[in-house]
């Protein structure tokens, strides 16, 4: 692991960052993540159906293969997710790139998660192939099955067959806003507003699928707020 300032923004180069570096609240940080030396600084909801895997073209990818069968929450909501460890952000932009490896299904779907304080109060946003109220929409739980918050959307996420796509999510707290971009990084597939958590954990995830995620960056402003993480299947 590397640690630098630069310009006042604390960067973790987390190719192989799996320890704790403390950061004042209000500190601006910069995470990536290629997983090239494993999950190591990211804590999954199971043990077994994620793994960093690495591809023929030499990258790494963190893999997750399906849903858990053992990590069930207590409400309604996605199963298979991995949450980046010793981080608590206020706002923040992700992005990734991402690939499906899922067979063509109305479903099937990639979600990145935020604001996570416990596993029964987060965000998350679920790219679907159809757009349904149950898919493709931005939720939130809090304390109940999911709920989608979405005020404008698209008709469905276009991830073809072993193709990669390009995602962005920004949210700003102190306006509640929260956008999802899907290759294009101009303007959003997915839009909504909400200030019940303006604090928590980042990550990525699916609701039962199979894909990959690679250079997964994170920035934003640190928080200092205690989260708690999903313990993890095995």
């Amino acid at each position: 692991m590397r640690l630098r300032l630069i310009v006042g923004v604390a960067v973790m180069f987390a190719m192989g960052f799996a320890g704790q570096v403390d950061l004042a609240a209000g500190e601006k940080v910069k995470v990536h993540a290629d997983f090239s030396k494993g999950l190591d600084g990211w804590q999954p909801t199971d043990t077994t159906i994620w793994e960093s895997k690495k591809l023929d073209d030499g990258t790494s990818v963190a893999y997750v293969k399906g849903q858990s069968k053992d990590y069930q929450p207590k409400f309604r909501s996605p199963h298979s997710i991995l949450l980046k460890k010793d981080l608590v952000l206020g706002s923040f932009t992700l992005t990734a790139k991402v690939k499906t490896t899922q067979t063509s299904r109305a479903h099937r779907d990639l979600c990145v998660f935020f604001g996570w304080q416990d596993p029964e109060h987060f965000y998350y946003v679920h790219n679907a192939e159809q757009t349904d109220p149950a898919a493709n929409q931005v939720f939130i739980v809090n304390e109940a099955p999911r709920i989608l918050i979405t005020e404008s959307g698209d008709n469905g996420t276009k991830w073809g067959q072993d193709e990669w796509h390009d995602i962005k999510l920004v949210r700003d707290v102190e306006s509640g806003l929260i956008e999802m971009y899907f290759d294009d990084m101009e303007k959003p597939k997915k839009v909504a507003h909400d200030k019940k958590f303006t604090w928590g954990a980042v990550g990525i995830g699916t609701f039962d699928d199979h894909g990959y995620f690679k250079d997964v960056v994170i920035e934003g402003e640190v928080v200092e707020k205690e989260v708690k993480l999903p313990v993890a299947a095995k």
